[in-house]
C-alpha cells in the first residue's frame, strides 16, 4: 500500500506555511495595535490571539461574546461572520470613513487593517458597546 500524499496534503506542515502564517500574524498585530491605539485601547491587545478579535467586535459596537457564538459550528459562524463584518464597517464610521470600506474588510482584510492602522484619521465613536466585555 502506498500512503503517499500530494504536496497539497503536506502544506500545511511546510515551514513555508508556518513561516507565512507567522508573517501574517505579524503584519495584522502591528496594524490591529495601531487602529487599538487610536481608538484608546492599549495596542498589546492587539498581540494577545482572543483577545483582539474580542476588541474588534468591541470597538464596533458589538459584545465580544459573538467571538464564542462564532465557535458554534455552523450555526453560529455565519451570524458571528456577518456581526464581523458590520464591525469593521463600524469601525470605519467611527474613523469617519463611508461603508464602502466594509467591501475591504471582506475582500481584503490586511489591505482594510493597513489603510486605517497608517492612514492619520481621528477616532470619533459614534457606536457605544454593548454586551458584556470581560476582556476589557
Amino acid at each position: 500500500m502506498n500512503y503517499d500524499t500530494t504536496i497539497y496534503g503536506d502544506l500545511a506542515q511546510s515551514p513555508y506555511a508556518w513561516v507565512g502564517s507567522l508573517l501574517l500574524y505579524i503584519a495584522f498585530s502591528l496594524l490591529y495595535g495601531q487602529i487599538f491605539g487610536k481608538a484608546g485601547v492599549p495596542k498589546w491587545k492587539a498581540w494577545v490571539p482572543v483577545v483582539n478579535l474580542w476588541k474588534i467586535y468591541n470597538l464596533g459596537g458589538f459584545g465580544g461574546y459573538w467571538l464564542l457564538i462564532g465557535l458554534v459550528p455552523i450555526v453560529g459562524t455565519i451570524p458571528a461572520a456577518i456581526v464581523w463584518w458590520i464591525a469593521h464597517f463600524r469601525i470605519g464610521r467611527n474613523f469617519g470613513q463611508t461603508g464602502a470600506f466594509v467591501l475591504l474588510a471582506i475582500i481584503a482584510q490586511l489591505i482594510w487593517a493597513a489603510i486605517f492602522g497608517l492612514a492619520g484619521w481621528t477616532w470619533r465613536p459614534q457606536y457605544p458597546v454593548r454586551g458584556p466585555q470581560p476582556l476589557a
